[in-house]
């Protein structure tokens, strides 16, 4: 299928792989890696809330 598509082999097979991985880790896994990255997001928007250059030329004009 691949071949007669034109599409390369490595990006499907890690996909799949991937996948496996995601379906095998524990539901206590998830839990902390969406804890964690929200936990990241906040941090992130706050930083850039704080330091963002769109917002200081806002605040001049």
């Amino acid at each position: 299928m691949t071949i007669v598509r034109n599409l390369s082999v490595i990006p499907i097979m890690g996909m799949l792989c991937c996948l496996y991985l995601m379906i095998e880790i524990p539901v206590k896994s998830w839990f902390v890696f969406f804890g964690w990255m929200g936990f990241g997001l906040v941090i992130y928007f706050l930083y850039g809330f704080r330091n963002s250059r769109l917002a200081r030329q806002q605040a001049q004009a």
